[in-house]
C-alpha cells in the first residue's frame, strides 16, 4: 500500500506516528536548546489523563510562546483532549472567568511575570482553588472547571 493510500485512510496524526519512530524528535526549540521527541509527547499526554481528565474533555492552554506552549496542543491532541488556546493578558477576573466558561481544565504556561497575576486573577474567581484537591475544583463560579495546571517554576498550589 502506498504513502498516498494510508494518508487516505487515517487521520495526519495517525501518519505522522505510523511513520516517525517513537524515539525520533518530533520537535526542535533551537531558542530554548529544547527538543521533544514522539515519545516525550505520549508521556506528557498520558500525565495529562492520568489527572482524572478524559478524552474529549475541554482544555484552554494559557501561556506565551515558549516550547511547552507548542508541545502542549500536541500532547492534548493525542489525549484527545479539545483544546484552545489563549494569550495570559486578561484586563481582569470576568474577562477570564468568561473564557473559562466551558472548559473542565486549564494549563498556565505564564512568564515571569504572568504568573503571580494569572494565579491572583484564578483565586479570586475561584477562592475554592487553595483548598480543593487536586482535580477536584468545585465553583460557583466556574463549574465545569475542575483542574488548574500551573506550569511555572514555582510550582504553586493549583
Amino acid at each position: 500500500m502506498s504513502a498516498t493510500c494510508d494518508l487516505l485512510s487515517g487521520t495526519l496524526p495517525e501518519f505522522v506516528y505510523k511513520c516517525a519512530g517513537i524515539d525520533r524528535v518530533a520537535t526542535v526549540f533551537d531558542h530554548e536548546k529544547i527538543t521533544f521527541t514522539f515519545a516525550d509527547m505520549d508521556t506528557l499526554a498520558a500525565g495529562l489523563l492520568s489527572t482524572g481528565l478524559r478524552p474529549q474533555d475541554r482544555v484552554l492552554i494559557c501561556g506565551s510562546n515558549t516550547a511547552h506552549f507548542f508541545i502542549c496542543p500536541l500532547a492534548c491532541a493525542r489525549a484527545d483532549l479539545i483544546f484552545s488556546l489563549m494569550s495570559p493578558n486578561f484586563a481582569n477576573a470576568e474577562q477570564l472567568k468568561y473564557a473559562l466558561g466551558e472548559f473542565r481544565a486549564i494549563i498556565c504556561f505564564p512568564a515571569n511575570r504572568e504568573a503571580e497575576f494569572l494565579s491572583n486573577l484564578l483565586n479570586e474567581i475561584a477562592p475554592e482553588l487553595i483548598y480543593s484537591a487536586k482535580g477536584r475544583l468545585c465553583s460557583k463560579a466556574v463549574p465545569k472547571l475542575t483542574h488548574v495546571i500551573m506550569a511555572e517554576e514555582e510550582h504553586k498550589h493549583a
